[in-house]
Order: structure tokens, then C-alpha cells, then sequence
């Protein structure tokens, strides 16, 4: 007389199943997760850099808008402060435009920077 065990056995086909492809399977999936695990792992560096670069640019912004602001008004205050002693003398003041041109590129050198800042 069989145990149960060994008729159940006897009802299951005898033909040999091929795992092989289950295998192939199985490192596939292996390598799939290693991968993406790999690429979720970057996350951290990521963030780092993004971090680092949101610090220059705060950096570069407090620049143009503190330090070139700041040689800016003190560079407008001179220069009319020279046309009005000019003014003063009686000379014409012919000589200060160039000044004003330059001023007026550090005012355009400002604007461009920080639109650049903020497309970082």
C-alpha cells in the first residue's frame, strides 16, 4: 500500500521540467536590480552636487548684488561728484564719458550675470 505522499507523486507528469530558463531568468532579474540600484544609488551624489552648485550661485549672487552693486554706487557718486566740480570750474565735462560708458557696462555686466546666476 502507497502513503499519500507517493500517490500524488505517481500523478505528477514523469517528463523532466527544464529550469535552465528560469535560471537565465533569475540572473537577469539579478542584473536588472543590481542596475537599477546602482542608478537609485546616485541620488545621494546627486543632491550633494546640486547642493554645492546652489551654494556658488548664492555666493556669485550675493557677489553682484552686494560687492558690484557697492563699486557701482560708489563709482556713480564719484563720477558725479567730478561733474559737478567740473561744473564748478566752469570745464566742460567731455572728459568723465567714457567714465559714464563704463558705468553703465557694469550695470549691463551686473544684469548678465545675474541672469546667468539664476539659470544655474
Amino acid at each position: 500500500m502507497k502513503s499519500r505522499l507517493e500517490k500524488v507523486l505517481d500523478k505528477m507528469p514523469s517528463k523532466k521540467v527544464d529550469l535552465k530558463a528560469q535560471k537565465v531568468a533569475l540572473t537577469i532579474i539579478d542584473d536588472i536590480d543590481e542596475v537599477l540600484g546602482r542608478g537609485f544609488g546616485m541620488e545621494e551624489f546627486v543632491q550633494e552636487a546640486i547642493d554645492l552648485a546652489n551654494e556658488k550661485a548664492m555666493f556669485a549672487r550675493d557677489v553682484v548684488r552686494f560687492d558690484m552693486n557697492d563699486a557701482y554706487i560708489e563709482a556713480e557718486e564719484l563720477i558725479n561728484d567730478a561733474i559737478q566740480k567740473l561744473s564748478d570750474l566752469g570745464v566742460d565735462d567731455a572728459s568723465i564719458v567714457p567714465y559714464l560708458n563704463q558705468l553703465n557696462e557694469l550695470e549691463q555686466l551686473q544684469e548678465t550675470l545675474m541672469r546667468e546666476i539664476d539659470n544655474i
